[in-house]
């Protein structure tokens, strides 16, 4: 069949829309590629020959909106539409409209999909094509009575599925039948809202199952297989590390496997890629099919390593009305497969996404890298956190297993954080090697095999939505970090980047609010990452304040609530001060009150509460006092009160709630919303990030004196502007500290 320069619309993004194009233009098609405007600058975009933008960055107003996406397709010229993965592949109402629109849809007719994605129809299609099926409801269950029933006759432990669902989304486990009695309407409202869908049906729960399922073609007519896949390490039901062949199975019961999955394809009149995924009990050797993915799925690549096919382009040639191009005899099992799942996340976190700018990018020869990155390409933090696939092929498990753990020790991508870390750990663990994992393995080897980051934390950046990225610098508090947070946000103040509407430095991190319309949020990650590279590289210091606070320690307002508190307290019998003074080593609140005041303080951000400063103590690690916030906040803190929470030191701005220890307070407003304050005329805040603060213990005397100057407009707080250099601290600390409080004393 020639396909030369006929127009192939991809309806996807990210590495599967470059493989869809690279397969296309191996048949001579043009390659017509949808994007959002958020990706206008992927890589698929750069090596179509024709890009068409199809909405705003949400995936529901451009990759999930059906209108939109065919109308595009039609007015481009295309004769064929490929939906990849995810979005719209498994949308019976989309290839519907691509079908009604005159163009091919690269996959199964639209009667099919919705057959088999209908997950109670597909099992009793599978049941009627003589393939295997778990005890379970035949079709949906009516209700809770017949759930029940059900129940009853085949047994506990129950699987309660969503009819329409996928991805392990809907999906319950009843130990009971208390259990089924609650979980039956959790399953329903999380199947109505994923699905739009609340049926259900039940299936027995196979314990320490292995997740096995084969690779089929079919052409409408006949269909083969490419044999079988394990995808059992699997975390919250999502597969992380795919596997062919299966190397649970014996080479009689991977016969049995595959022709069941080809027997069900030409039963249903299969036309295109598809998956029937099966659960295989090893005690038993029994398997049984779970559902049928109508779509080419992420792990293809070991199906095509260990068979020599490339599955992209015979379901485009399928689609068009070829026949299928080789018979079953013809496609040969060869070696063994591995493919990690590459994702911008960051598994010593919680697999927290991480979305960045792409630094340096090195693949090493030999092994298959299915991706969608280049130098430079700034990830977007609208979709899926893949970024591709590591694949290698070896003669057997035990060699495809070597070459994995030396890719994963050559590949470097520098600028995101990944989960190559958690695929380097695997690699090496026993029960891995072994081949004993079964899809509830992964969870529980977390727990107790902890990712740990291989080195100093790299930058973290979170989108807030459309509007704000949230930028952490690094895991603990310390000088170091605080001065990188707020090197970056001066940058950003001092550059005035247009479309920048607030900057808020946090201890070590920063958080930027910008307006989308005018700086688009990929421009705007891009900005930070440039000022976050400057940054690293420029001399830490800075040309500062340092203010002289005076405090009245053990003062009787903070005394008078810490007694209204004292019956939740922690300490029922003392004072916030003995408390503090005792964890700390000392011998009397005196001894820590003169710990306290002894050295400078570092103002690591303001905020939380308005002009709250959080003040961090310029000594080294080991003298550096730490008070546990109360259990319990209260409800009640006087204006003003100096508090002591962690590492840091406050003062709170206004009365309010609060949790911070209360030592003291201060007659020295430091946030005027009325601005007439003398010295807060100006502006409404006292303090700064990068401000320096000395504590000047006072008696109540001079505390009253100071409050009634302040009133008459007759005082000023004490000040003087100072050089910090963080170098110069951290190689001489005490000659910094008295370097600053000479310049405070005025010599």
């Amino acid at each position: 069949m020639d396909l030369k320069d006929t127009g192939l619309f991809v309806a996807n993004r990210g590495e599967i829309a470059v493989r869809i194009g690279r397969a296309a233009r191996g048949l001579g098609m043009e390659v017509i590629q949808a994007h959002s405007a958020a990706d206008a600058k992927m890589l698929a975009v750069r090596e179509a020959d024709r890009a068409v933008e199809i909405g705003p960055p949400q995936a529901a107003k451009s990759y999930l909106n059906i209108e939109a996406v065919v109308a595009a397709a039609k007015e481009s010229g295309a004769r064929a539409v490929h939906p990849g993965y995810g979005f719209l592949s498994e949308n019976a109402q989309f290839a519907q409209a691509v079908e009604e629109a005159g163009l091919v849809f690269v996959g199964p007719q639209a009667d099919t999909i919705r057959r088999m994605g209908d997950k109670a129809a597909a099992r009793a299609a599978a049941q009627a094509a003589g393939v295997p099926t778990a005890p379970g409801s035949e079709g949906r269950i009516g209700d809770l009575a017949a759930a029940t029933a059900l129940a009853n006759e085949i047994g506990y432990p129950l699987m309660i599925k969503a009819a329409a669902g996928g991805g392990g989304r809907g999906i319950r486990v009843a130990e009971n039948a208390e259990d089924l009695a609650t979980l039956i309407p959790q399953a329903q409202m999380e199947a109505r809202a994923a699905f739009g869908d609340d049926g259900l049906y039940l299936e027995r729960m196979i314990r320490d199952a292995r997740h096995v399922e084969v690779q089929i073609m079919g052409d409408g007519t006949r269909a083969v297989h490419y044999f079988e896949r394990e995808c059992s390490l699997q975390r919250r039901r999502q597969k992380v590390w795919e596997e062919a062949p299966a190397a649970c199975l014996d080479e009689a019961t991977r016969q049995a496997l595959c022709a069941s999955a080809v027997r069900m394809a030409e039963a249903v009149g299969y036309r295109g890629a598809g998956t029937l995924e099966y659960l295989y009990e090893p005690a038993t050797g029994d398997f049984f099919f779970m559902e049928m993915n109508t779509r080419i799925q992420v792990e293809h690549p070991v199906s095509e390593e260990i068979t020599g096919a490339d599955l992209i382009a015979e379901m485009i040639r399928v689609a068009f009305g070829a026949p299928l191009s080789k018979t079953q005899d013809e496609i040969a099992l060869c070696g063994h497969a591995i493919e990690v799942r590459v994702n911008a996340e960051d598994p010593s976190n919680n697999f927290m996404p991480f979305p960045g700018v792409v630094g340096g990018l090195s693949i090493p020869e030999g092994v298959r890298f299915d991706h969608m990155l280049y130098e430079g390409y700034a990830i977007p933090p609208f979709y899926d956190s893949l970024l591709g696939k590591l694949i290698v092929r070896g003669d057997d498990r035990a060699d495809a297993l070597a070459k994995l753990r030396a890719a994963l020790a050559a590949i470097r991508i520098d600028g995101v954080t990944t989960t190559l870390p958690l695929y380097a750990a695997l690699a090496e663990d026993a029960d891995v090697i072994a081949g004993r994992a079964h899809t509830r393995w992964l969870e529980s080897w977390l727990e107790t095999n902890p990712i740990t980051p291989g080195s100093k934390m790299k930058t973290r950046y979170s989108f807030g939505g459309d509007e704000h990225i949230f930028v952490e610098v690094d895991e603990e508090m310390s000088l170091d970090a605080f001065f990188k947070a707020l090197s970056i946000t001066n940058a950003v103040r001092d550059k005035a980047i247009a479309g920048v509407t607030e900057i808020c430095p946090a201890n070590a991190s920063f958080q930027i609010k910008f307006d989308p319309d005018v700086i688009h949020p990929n421009d705007m990650l891009a900005e930070l990452k440039a000022l976050e590279t400057a940054a690293e590289g420029a001399p830490k210091r800075m040309t500062t304040r340092i203010i002289k606070i005076p405090v009245y320690y053990q003062d009787p307002w903070t005394h008078e609530t810490l007694m209204r508190f004292r019956e939740r307290h922690q300490d029922p019998a003392g004072t916030d001060l003995d408390y503090a003074a005792r964890i700390n080593g000392f011998d009397s609140a005196e001894a820590f009150i003169t710990a306290h005041h002894s050295n400078p303080w570092f103002v690591s951000m303001v905020g939380f509460v308005s002009g709250l400063p959080f003040l961090y103590q310029l000594v080294d690690r080991a003298r550096q006092l730490q008070v546990p916030k109360y259990l319990r906040p209260r409800t009640d803190t006087p204006k003003l009160t100096v508090g002591y929470g962690g590492c840091f030191s406050c003062i709170y701005s206004v009365r309010g709630a609060g949790g911070y220890q209360m030592f003291g307070i201060t007659p020295m407003p430091i946030y005027d919303p009325t601005q007439t304050v003398s010295y807060l005329r100006d502006f409404m805040v006292l303090f700064k990030p990068g401000d320096i603060v000395k504590w000047d213990p006072i008696g109540r005397e001079e505390h009253d004196q100071i409050a009634a100057d302040i009133a008459a407009g007759k005082w000023e707080p004490t000040m003087a502007e100072v050089d910090f250099d963080l170098a110069a601290f951290n190689a001489d600390i005490d000659g910094t500290n008295t370097r600053l409080m000479e310049a405070l004393n005025g010599h």
